[in-house]
């Protein structure tokens, strides 16, 4: 007996005996290796609130082979987990000092070793609202805007607020209720009544609230309404007439209107309620054969009295077999010595034509000289005397009668010459040569004749209106000698021509041209230009710091084509360049306009993009460097400014969650460094309309050989793929497969028989979002 124990001792010692586990040797000669057993499992994990952005865990150690205890958090609902800490073994308490005010989290630890993890039960608590934290507004003011509306303003006294709580109530001890709710720093209380209103306002934001600001206050008096406006008449028959206004009021009662049939006075037509802005006046009873001017007239009512009244809307009701109407705008001008072209307006569209009288001196006696068709508004009066002074009548005809007659006057030209224009000069400048004169008498000059020559004979170089006395020929070749003469003219002739002069335009002083520029940094503007002169001394660089004056800021010598402008402050210079030679300058080249800037601020954000997730989640992204860059994204929706919604770094992609179904939102991003920020890229827009990931549904199962057949209905529009999830029997829903985005279908092959298999799926989306799971089918496999 004991030689057993002997021998079984000394095979323990050499089993187990050995001092580091990988010398031991089993009696048959082969290694052991030990591998240790997975941690149990913390339990009573509980979590308590230290301060609005501090949690408190602990929990029971249930282990004594953990090498440590991790520490996940959770922000939807545990859906997603991310590590935010770690404490040693043995350890049972743990501080969260990154929450946020007013959030809800979800905890579990897990006690690790190299086996594995075990997982604590799950706990969750919602921080408290930070008060005070956010600064109050400051200076509300409340000013009363028309009869029915009240102003809101106040100073916005913190940095981190998503929006102002407004409250209001109606004595200045309250009670107070809230509104509305803004992202600015003002609001309009609209469509009120008569009394006494009192208002305060306090920050709200992730991190709490602010205190309230003073208290404002105001009376709303009551008034009488504003005037109706945009009044308009609308002849729909002879018998009726259709009104229509604008309503500028928004405490009227009633509206009053009145019509005059001229001549008549305005009388009392009809009464309506507000908010009527339109009428039918069928109570009209016209003569048949004259015109019927009417006029219309609108104003508010209410219990405080009349506003104004609205604009007058004026119609005419045209008889049923009238004279035609008189023409208008009647003209006569004399074109020549012998000739008169009329011109009318035909305001007619019943007359069979215009009868044309002419008196030929003392206005009294008139002779009818023409009758042109309907439609027809102009007449040559031909072959007259000339400096003689004439007198029309136009009236147009029908069967019914005649239109009133419109007059007008006028007297051709005399016979007599003009005189020859006299001190014709001529000077170069640039690329051009301008011409001027003189003339002693131009009220017989109809225009004035420029001829030019280069060698031998004269020609026609242009031709310009009197009373102009200048002339610019712009046609004209570098080293180019061209002599010029000039005659006046009218429709008796011309006159005998100026004396010549001569003019040379030197290409020497041909103007620069292609300006181009850059801001080489914020105190450097880099210049370049053509040179198409041949002789100049240099060139003349001019700046312009209000767009208007310009001022000499460099020279640089014969054939330079650039310059380093060096500035000291950060607005819009425009820039040109002339050519000197010696005191002349050649005409100024094109202008440009260059604001300094920074090549280290960073590049604006490109291909921005935001597409809906799901109801209430939109996927923000863009693309640019992302070293030593922070991206600022703002969001505005409605009528409300942009306001900043997130700062990442080191990103290209956001989820902006928790947002308003079937509404729009736009979304702009710009990049930042220790330099400055840069533009925004363009604005995006997106529309949440309803849930993006809807559930799938229709979910049928069958069960067939060796493998249970799956088939659902895709309902979504956005999801990138699906997870089918499966329980056996009465045990847990476990995933099974992911399958990529518009799959309809999954055969699950790990089956056995005589076992009841419950299945269902969702969409998942990006930045794994998901939809609500589809409806549970069961099968059971015989």
């Amino acid at each position: 007996m004991k030689t057993k124990i002997v021998n079984a001792l000394v095979t323990f010692i050499l089993l187990f005996g050995s001092a580091c586990a990988k010398d031991r040797v089993a009696t048959t000669g082969q290694k052991v290796t030990q591998t240790p057993a997975p941690p149990a499992a913390p339990s009573n994990l509980s979590a308590s609130v230290q301060a609005p952005t501090e949690v408190n865990l602990t929990w029971k150690d249930n282990s004594n082979n953990e090498d440590a205890f991790v520490i996940k958090r959770s922000e939807d609902a545990g859906a997603l987990y991310s590590e935010i800490g770690q404490v040693g073994s043995n350890e049972t308490h743990f501080q969260d000092a990154a929450a946020e005010a007013n959030t809800t989290y979800y905890y579990r630890v897990s006690a690790k070793n190299a086996a594995g993890e075990a997982d604590s039960n799950v706990v969750s608590l919602t921080t408290p609202v930070q008060v005070g934290v956010l600064t109050a507004p400051s200076a509300l003011m409340a000013t009363v805007n028309g009869s029915r509306n009240i102003d809101l303003q106040w100073v916005d006294n913190s940095s981190g607020e998503t929006g102002f709580v407004i409250e209001r109530a109606s004595q200045d001890s309250g009670p107070f209720n809230q509104i509305a709710i803004e992202t600015g720093t003002s609001h309009s209380d609209a469509n009120l009544v008569a009394g006494h209103y009192s208002y305060r306002v306090k920050a709200l934001g992730p991190q709490g609230q602010s205190e309230y600001s003073n208290v404002a206050s105001v009376e709303l008096q009551a008034l009488a309404p504003a005037s109706p406006s945009n009044l308009t008449a609308t002849v729909v028959s002879r018998t009726q007439i259709d009104l229509n206004w604008q309503d500028s009021s928004n405490n009227e009662d009633q509206f009053l209107i009145e019509r005059r049939i001229a001549p008549n006075s305005f009388q009392a037509l009809a009464s309506l309620p507000s908010p009527a802005t339109s009428y039918s006046d069928s109570t009209l009873s016209l003569p048949a054969n004259a015109d019927s001017t009417i006029e219309y007239r609108v104003r508010a009512a209410n219990e405080v009295g009349n506003s104004d009244f609205s604009n007058i809307a004026t119609v005419m009701v045209p008889a049923i077999n009238p004279a035609p109407t008189a023409p208008s705008n009647f003209t006569a001008t004399a074109v020549s010595a012998n000739q008169i072209d009329l011109r009318w307006q035909d305001n007619s569209t019943n007359e069979s034509g215009f009868k044309i009288e002419r008196s030929s001196g003392d206005g009294a006696s008139f002779e009818e000289i023409a009758q042109v068709e309907a439609n027809v508004s102009t007449y040559e009066d031909s072959g007259r005397e000339p400096g003689h002074s004439f007198t029309y009548h136009l009236t147009a005809w029908n069967d019914n009668g005649d239109s009133a007659a419109v007059s007008v006057s006028a007297t051709t030209f005399s016979l007599s010459l003009p005189e020859r224009p006299t001190d014709l000069t001529a000077s170069a400048s640039g690329s051009a040569i301008t011409l001027s004169w003189q003339q002693d008498t131009v009220t017989n000059v109809v225009n004035f004749k420029v001829e030019r020559k280069i060698d031998n004979d004269f020609s026609l170089a242009g031709t310009v209106d009197a009373p102009t006395l200048t002339y610019e020929d712009s046609s004209v070749a570098a080293q180019t000698q061209y002599t010029y003469r000039v005659q006046a003219c009218n429709t008796s002739g011309c006159s005998p021509y100026s004396d010549p002069v001569e003019a040379r335009v030197s290409d020497a002083l041909l103007a620069p041209s292609d300006l181009s520029g850059k801001s080489a940094s914020l105190t450097q503007i880099d210049l370049t230009w053509k040179d198409n002169s041949s002789e100049e001394n240099g060139f003349i660089v001019e700046r312009s710091d209000d767009g208007e004056t310009f001022n000499e800021v460099g020279r640089v010598g014969q054939d330079s084509v650039s310059y380093k402008d060096p500035v000291d402050k950060i607005i819009s210079f425009r820039y040109r360049v002339r050519a000197y030679y010696m005191d002349n300058l050649s005409s100024p080249s094109n202008e440009i306009a260059i604001t300094p800037s920074d090549p280290n601020i960073p590049k604006a954000p490109t291909n921005c993009k935001a597409v809906a997730e799901n109801a209430t989640s939109v996927v923000v992204s863009w693309k640019g460097i992302t070293k030593n860059i922070q991206f600022l994204i703002q969001r505005k929706t409605g009528n409300k400014g942009f306001s900043n919604v997130k700062k990442v770094s080191a990103k290209k992609m956001w989820l902006d969650k928790g947002l308003c179904s079937n509404r729009e939102y736009i979304y702009r991003i710009r990049a930042q460094n220790k330099r400055g920020v840069s533009e925004f890229c363009p604005e995006v827009t997106v529309r949440l309309n309803g849930e993006v990931l809807s559930a799938p549904s229709k979910l049928r199962v069958k069960a067939v050989k060796k493998m249970n057949e799956l088939h659902w209905q895709d309902n979504s529009k956005g999801e990138i793929a699906f997870h089918v999830e499966r329980k056996i029997e009465n045990g847990s829903f476990e995933k099974i497969a992911h399958l990529n985005k518009n799959h309809r279908q999954f055969n699950d092959k790990k089956v056995s028989n005589n076992k009841t298999y419950t299945y269902r799926v969702r969409a998942i989306g990006r930045l794994s979002t998901f939809s609500a799971y589809s409806e549970e089918v069961s099968v059971t496999r015989k």
